[in-house]
């Protein structure tokens, strides 16, 4: 799942190549019509193939979440970050699951406005979008300018269409994260819960 911004205007010809290969929001940003034709299994399984988007990718990071105000026990989510613009591009396209200690972190430095969308998605998201908070000089491990708060949480249905909902917050994010569906609930996850990132120095394996 890519996701779309104010500057995706800038990208000129590179964002329009990625737009008609990758699972984004770009289309729904630009005005551009993709038509309305649901795709078949072999065109999904072909799209699949050419961006080779992988079922499980190597953690790199890992989100410590402070649910109901911090009145709860800590959950650690262990994250696959998606830095390259292939790795953003594919998201979490044509994946069955997501474990439950397990996510997927989109970063954005700077912060900005974002969309996310579902296209080729076979399972329903928790979307966390995640603000900066400057109000947090550290975050709870003791570690400076790793500390967030939860700006909004959306769950977002699968879509197999090939025109599809856009899902974003009011205000600039700074992480979006993603979950299996359910899973902030289950966390006790609510807006204004402060939560820590950061990346990990050795990558952990690639299976769940």
């Amino acid at each position: 799942m890519f996701y779309g911004n104010r500057r995706a205007w800038t990208l000129g010809a590179l964002g329009l190549v990625m737009l008609f290969v990758g699972n984004c929001a770009w289309a729904t940003d630009m005005g551009i019509d993709m038509g309305n034709e649901k795709p078949g299994p072999s065109e999904l399984a072909q799209s699949s193939s050419a961006i080779a988007c992988p079922q499980y990718g190597e953690i790199t990071g890992q989100a410590t979440f402070y649910p109901n105000g911090g009145a709860a026990e800590p959950v650690v989510i262990h994250l696959e970050i998606a830095e390259t613009p292939a790795q953003q591009s594919c998201g979490l396209m044509f994946r069955d699951r997501l474990p439950d200690n397990r996510g997927m972190g989109f970063p954005f430095d700077p912060p900005d406005e974002v969309s996310f969308w579902m296209r080729n998605v076979p399972v329903a998201l928790d979307m966390v979008f995640v603000a900066h908070d400057p109000s947090i000089g550290e975050s709870h491990s003791g570690v400076v300018g790793r500390s967030y708060s939860v700006l909004e949480v959306i769950t977002a249905p699968p879509c197999a269409e090939s025109q599809c909902p856009t899902y974003g917050p009011d205000g600039e994010v700074a992480w979006v994260i993603e979950l299996a569906e359910g899973r902030a609930t289950e966390m006790g996850l609510q807006k204004g819960d402060r939560l820590d990132i950061q990346r990990l120095e050795t990558p952990l394996p690639k299976a769940p």
